[in-house]
């Protein structure tokens, strides 16, 4: 018999290191769009 506590505790943790991934994601991505951007600008203002 699995411990259900264990189990929930697991998936929380699980969901949690998920949101976590994501949000790191979502800060890559717009720093890589920051940067994009900025370098058009550069080369817009050259």
């Amino acid at each position: 018999m699995l411990d259900l506590s264990a189990l929930v505790q697991f998936v929380f943790i699980f969901i949690d290191s998920i949101t976590m991934v994501s949000s790191c994601l979502h800060c890559i991505i717009e720093s890589v769009d920051f940067y994009v951007n900025c370098s058009q600008q550069f080369e817009i203002s050259q």
